[in-house]
């Protein structure tokens, strides 16, 4: 973009040119929760968060994504959740820049709640119904 404002006589110099990008920590490996790690942390929620914590660790959606999810985003008769849009750190709901390719599909596991009109029941952890 700077580039066309130099092209355009806007700006004589790019103001950015020289500076370098900051290095990213390395996050290693994600850390995936055994069964056992889903169910405490799962037993620990509270009632508000039970939900988005079983969809997180259910699907691995992204944070951003999760937090941007609407009740229209699940489709209860296919079984599926459509990530339309996400929200930013500074708390700005995005849409996404592409097409189709950006609207990514996630298709719950059997650990995923029984969801009715009425609303979702928390899945047996025995029995998974």
């Amino acid at each position: 973009m700077l580039g066309c404002a130099i092209r355009w006589g806007y700006i004589v110099r790019n103001p950015a040119e020289g500076l370098e990008r900051p290095r990213r920590e390395d996050v290693g490996e994600m850390k995936v929760l055994a069964r056992q790690e889903v169910d405490r942390l799962l037993a620990a929620c509270s009632r508000e968060a039970y939900l988005p914590v079983l969809t997180a660790v259910s699907t691995g959606v992204r944070r951003g994504e999760l937090f941007g999810l609407q009740w229209r985003d699940l489709d209860r008769d296919a079984r599926r959740l459509w990530g339309r849009r996400s929200v930013n750190r500074h708390g700005q709901i995005q849409e996404p820049r592409g097409g189709a390719q950006s609207a990514r599909s996630r298709s719950p596991r059997p650990s995923s709640p029984r969801c009715s009109s009425t609303g979702c029941a928390r899945a047996s952890p025995a029995t998974g119904t």
